[in-house]
């Protein structure tokens, strides 16, 4: 199973997509580098296999022109070989870990407080194809920033280390304590927001300990690692153990209310048997039903994650569900290729109509370079998005991203911004680009806050975790993880209350923003 990193800046959200749904859509694919991105900064829609170490968020528009580029963007890759320049040990700053690159991919060793141990996943070196790199000499220190594209921030920052030390090369013990402590540890030293969600950490440290030392089985202690996570409400927040590259539990402590009313309809019906089954044949509800408003429309585009058409009254939509996999076998690089086009298609066919709808309400996440892809095609002139910044930098900058003008055309008509606490991750994201164009309007109910980009680390023995490690500010200084980002005009879509607020709550709240519209 590869692993996503915090590498990449993905956030490839789990979003509210379960392990059965990674399984059979994602670790099917995890042996791409791109699906290890958590090590790489992916969010985890696709986020749960590579080591959050490229974190991808390349989510603004591009990097402050200001800032000091100690030398010209470089290739990784050319004709296919890894610049020598690469080579050799790292340390990944703001991770927490260490890093062997070789010629046949990184290979990852965790780094918890006194202990080391090596990661037995590598992380193979295709899935960050066309990225780039800069290199920094100050006196001894050597550093390495690796970039998205030329445009986009840095996504992960490496530091020359002289060796990987040995006992970073000797497995850990695995019995089931200390397991424990190192899961404890990580979350203790990286996890970024324990007071905004409210989560006493310390204090359930014993109770927790004591049934760990107790523990017959590694099911048992992914039960407690489940107790120790449950109320977290984090969708980038969770816990897998896995054999043999395949899942036997995930949980993700993401539970919104939408997400409740999702579970709990399951729950009450008999005809789909997976929760993941019935998750898809939701969205595809969703869409289904915009569609059926559309005089005339693209159809579900990039693996059904893009539509786009034309609503009464000359209204533009434009429907997004994820910012990641748009082809079979895509990486970033590819992903920003085919959403550029497609945005600039529908940005061109949609110019002639008088405000636009962008609906993000039910969207899973992905990369945030993407994101930027599709805000660029709403904006007029560079602006300030938001900032990023490592809970233990290491330090690793901070990193500002911007939204700017892409593509052929842009949008500048009023566009109506439209979210749910369904919207995730990447899509968290990329409103927060779009809030800064002064021609959007957000509508809806507030996102899910779940912003940061996902840190993916094994534990010693069969165990993954992930966790929110960055922590974003917009551009008013303002933190929205743990309480999303809220609407300036709330449009209900999702209402707890109302038992058909699943099956047509969606569409109510387009007829409203077409109220609004028509005003």
């Amino acid at each position: 199973m590869a692993r996503l990193h915090a590498f990449w800046h993905m956030r490839a959200t789990a979003g509210f997509f379960t392990m059965d749904f990674l399984n059979n859509s994602l670790l099917n694919r995890m042996k791409t580098l791109r699906e290890l991105a958590p090590a790489f900064g992916m969010r985890w829609h696709a986020c749960i296999a590579l080591p959050l170490i490229f974190a991808l968020t390349a989510c603004g528009g591009g990097a402050d022109p200001s800032a000091d580029k100690p030398a010209a963007a470089q290739p990784i890759f050319t004709q296919g070989r890894l610049d020598p320049a690469l080579k050799g040990p790292w340390r990944m700053l703001g991770t927490g870990q260490l890093v062997d690159w070789k010629d046949d991919g990184l290979h990852l060793f965790q780094e918890v407080k006194s202990r080391c141990y090596p990661d037995p996943q590598t992380l193979q070196s295709h899935v960050i194809d066309g990225f780039l790199f800069t290199k920094k000499q100050e006196n001894e220190k050597t550093t390495v920033e690796i970039h998205a594209s030329a445009n986009t921030p840095s996504a992960v920052t490496l530091e020359r280390v002289k060796e990987i030390p040995a006992h970073c090369r000797q497995p850990m013990s695995a019995s089931h304590s200390d397991i424990f402590n190192v899961f404890w540890d990580i979350f203790d030293l990286d996890y970024a927001f324990f007071k905004e969600r409210g989560i006493h950490w310390n204090e359930r440290k014993a109770e927790l300990e004591k049934l760990a030392s107790a523990a017959q089985s590694a099911q048992d202690l992914q039960k407690i690692f489940v107790k120790a996570l449950g109320d977290f409400n984090d969708y980038h927040t969770g816990v897998m153990h896995a054999e043999n590259g395949t899942s036997v539990s995930y949980f993700n402590s993401g539970n919104t209310a939408s997400y409740k009313m999702l579970r709990q309809a399951f729950e009450q019906q008999s005809d789909v048997d997976s929760l993941d089954e019935f998750q898809l044949t939701f969205l595809n509800g969703i869409q289904q039903s915009a569609m059926s408003r559309l005089g005339s429309s693209s159809g579900k585009l990039l693996n059904g994650a893009l539509l786009w058409g034309v609503l009464p009254g000359n209204v533009g939509y434009i429907g997004l569900s994820q910012e990641i996999d748009y082809a079979d076998g895509s990486n970033i690089t590819r992903d920003r290729a085919l959403i550029a086009a497609e945005m600039d298609r529908a940005i061109s066919a949609l110019q002639g109509t008088r405000a636009l709808v962008l609906d993000l309400s039910v969207n899973n996440g992905g990369a945030d370079a993407v994101s930027a892809e599709v805000a660029g095609r709403f904006s007029d002139r560079r602006r300030l998005a938001f900032t990023t910044r490592s809970h233990r930098p290491q330090g690793r900058a901070a990193q500002d991203w911007y939204v700017e003008p892409r593509g052929t055309k842009q949008y500048l008509k009023p566009v109506y911004l439209l979210t749910s606490d369904l919207t995730i991750s990447a899509g968290e994201t990329l409103t927060l680009m779009m809030r800064e164009l002064p021609h959007v309007v957000h509508v809806g109910q507030p996102t899910a806050g779940s912003q940061s980009n996902k840190l993916e680390k094994s534990l010693p023995g069969p165990f993954h975790v992930t966790l929110s490690h960055e922590i974003n500010t917009d551009s008013r200084g303002i933190v929205h993880e743990g309480r999303g980002i809220p609407p300036t005009v709330p449009v209900v879509i999702f209402d707890p209350a109302d038992p058909q607020a699943l099956t047509h709550g969606h569409g109510r709240a387009l007829d409203k923003v077409l109220e609004l519209i028509g005003r």
